[in-house]
C-alpha cells in the first residue's frame, strides 16, 4: 500500500472495506487527506478509526517554515517528516 498522503480514493475504499467501516468513510477520510491532514486530526471520524489509520505510515510534505523576500516572491522550505529531508522553492 502507498502512503496515506497518496493513496487513491479506490484503495482507500479497499482499505476501508477490509477495516469494516461503512463506505461513506471513504470520500469523509480522503476529504482529510487531500487537505494534508494526518488521521490523528480528523475530528469527524471514530477515534478508533482515528488510531487504525494511523498505524499506516503517512508521508506527504509539510511546510515548517515560509519567508518573504526583499522582491516580494514568497520562499517556502518544505520538509518530508520521515526523512526531515529540506527541500527550498523559489
Amino acid at each position: 500500500m502507498n502512503e496515506l498522503a497518496s493513496i487513491t480514493t479506490e484503495e482507500l475504499g479497499l482499505l476501508l472495506e477490509e477495516l469494516h467501516e461503512p463506505k461513506f468513510r471513504t470520500s469523509q477520510v480522503m476529504k482529510w487527506l487531500a487537505k494534508g491532514v494526518p488521521p490523528k486530526e480528523m475530528l469527524n471520524i471514530p477515534k478508533t478509526l482515528r488510531e487504525k489509520l494511523s498505524a499506516f505510515p503517512f508521508g506527504g510534505v509539510g511546510i515548517i517554515e515560509c519567508k518573504q523576500s526583499k522582491k516580494t516572491i514568497p520562499q517556502k522550505c518544505f520538509t518530508k517528516p520521515r526523512t526531515a529531508t529540506l527541500l527550498r522553492v523559489f
